[in-house]
């Protein structure tokens, strides 16, 4: 517990044998504190450069203002792993009685008044300042945390929170957008969503893509799994003639994203005169596509279950388009 705090003036015994005069603000006295700390952040707030030197083969700590430099080249103490503490000796300086008296006078009747500093904020007890002040120099906390430390810190806050610029721009996000339209259809196979997406691995049968259907009606998912893009059209095609043809469903709408693999299914059905129309999602948007997207996350997971449980190597299995066989 700390049972006093003021300042103290001693002067640093240097290895050349000099001495330097120096004097420490907001001393705070802990009674039975095996080692005096000194706090490298109070240093650093009130403009002083943190800097490392290796004097032979120990690392030496020093801080430095302008032309002024201290130095902590001594061991404090070392612990069993290698690591220590560095320190720097200072004795106490004799003060005058009559200064020391003069002084002491003057702390007791600017007491209330004494300026102190709490992180980057510089302030007298009692001091006015405005909460859009102390908002920026506290690091932009919000309101109701800024105005705890203001009382803390036995500030009279003033002024109404404004809406801040730095702190809208910091915690801006993109704006939700929708996943799918409002009004989905209800007729099996009148619209789909279609995404391809890849693995860093090769399943035994050589594919390397993951190819993925959903019927937005039924959701319904169609799964095939390819060497090569190129390949979405030689396999999808076949797909949505089959499904006219022999179940006499016909896919009139079909949405995707915007990548070459779609353009090149997309000529390919005008080719074959399917009549599908092909919406394509704006740039940067999976959300518009959101149902196949995390039919991906969901199917993928399941998947992995499934094979943890059957003993299998994702990396050689995942993407072979084979279900596990059950024992």
């Amino acid at each position: 517990m700390v049972t006093h705090i003021g300042n103290y003036k001693g002067k640093v015994q240097c290895a050349d044998g000099t001495e330097n005069v120096i004097i420490m603000k907001n001393v705070k006295v802990v009674p039975g504190l095996v080692k005096n700390l000194f706090s490298l952040s109070t240093v650093m707030c009130n403009d002083w450069d943190l800097l490392t030197e290796t004097t032979d083969n120990t690392k030496v700590l020093k801080i430095k203002k302008n032309d002024v430099e201290y130095k902590f080249n001594k061991k404090v103490s070392q612990n069993s792993n290698g690591g220590y503490l560095m320190g720097m000796e200072i004795v106490p300086d004799k003060i005058d009685e009559k200064k020391k008296e003069k002084d002491n006078k003057n702390n007791d009747k600017n007491k209330n008044i004494e300026k102190r500093e709490k992180g980057n904020v510089s302030t007298e007890i009692g001091a006015k300042i405005d909460i859009n002040k102390l908002h920026e120099k506290l690091g932009q906390p919000e309101e109701e945390v800024t105005k705890l430390i203001g009382n803390y810190m036995k500030l009279k806050i003033k002024g109404k929170m404004e809406n801040c610029e730095n702190c809208a721009i910091g915690k801006m996000r993109q704006k939700n957008i929708e996943k799918g339209p409002k009004e989905k259809s209800t007729k099996p196979g009148y619209h789909m969503y279609i995404d391809l997406t890849s693995s860093k691995y090769v399943s035994t049968r050589g594919s390397k893509y993951w190819f993925l259907a959903v019927d937005v009606a039924t959701h319904m998912k169609f799964s095939m799994f390819l060497k090569q893009k190129s390949e979405v059209k030689e396999s999808f095609v076949p797909f949505l003639k089959e499904l006219q043809q022999t179940y006499g469903v016909k896919v009139e709408h079909i949405r995707c994203d915007n990548a070459g693999e779609n353009r090149v299914l997309e000529d390919a059905c005008i080719e074959k005169d399917l009549g599908i129309i092909f919406e394509y999602t704006a740039p940067g948007t999976p959300q518009q596509n959101g149902e196949v997207e995390r039919a991906f996350a969901t199917m993928l997971g399941k998947t992995r279950a499934i094979m943890n449980g059957a003993g299998f190597d994702e990396k050689n299995d995942i993407y072979s388009g084979q279900k596990p066989p059950i024992q």
